[in-house]
């Protein structure tokens, strides 16, 4: 047991080595996304079948093979959580209605979904959405980042009488 105690610090050294060759290190872990979290799958594993493999190389005790995938899942977890805590955090944070305008945005297309995903992300802009136009009926009754496509245009109309919602509509140029 006591070997196994002795080659902590290789394993550290070892996992920080190959965490710095993925670039693990140079993200902004408030932007982490599903990249980011293949990435560090991959360094993870990397890592952990390149200890292994010197364990046994180094003929250090005989362990289950159970010990190694619970270490493998438990520090995947681990690290992941880590990193992507600051951004499920800022989540939780930014997207409270407190004082913002409520807004409807027309078109649950990409644009749309990039609108929202900036008035979800940036608390500054002041909106808080509450739904989504869009005429497609097979985007109807379901959700996009969490918020409900509300059905045709013609809802619109109805929930504008309301005094406190208005209308986004992302528009660009094209050249």
């Amino acid at each position: 047991m006591t070997a196994y105690f002795h080659s902590i610090p290789i394993l550290f050294t070892l996992t920080l080595t190959l965490f710095f060759g993925f670039g693990l290190y140079r993200g902004l872990y408030q932007y982490a996304g599903i990249k980011d979290l293949m990435l560090l799958f991959s360094a993870h594993t990397v890592a952990w079948a390149a200890y292994i493999s010197m364990i046994y190389m180094l003929r250090v005790q005989w362990t289950p093979r159970s010990v190694w995938s619970i270490y493998w899942l438990l520090g995947f977890i681990a690290m992941g959580g880590v990193r992507f805590s600051s951004r499920l955090l800022k989540e939780l944070m930014s997207f409270s209605q407190g004082g913002k305008s409520r807004v409807l945005i027309v078109g649950a297309g990409s644009a749309g979904e990039m609108m929202l995903r900036q008035i979800k992300t940036d608390n500054k802009l002041g909106y808080f959405p509450v739904g989504i136009i869009d005429d497609d009926p097979n985007k109807r009754h379901v959700s996009i980042h969490g918020i409900p496509v509300l059905g045709q245009q013609e809802i619109f109309q109805t929930w504008c009488g309301y005094p406190s919602f208005f209308q986004m509509s992302p528009k660009f140029k094209v050249s």
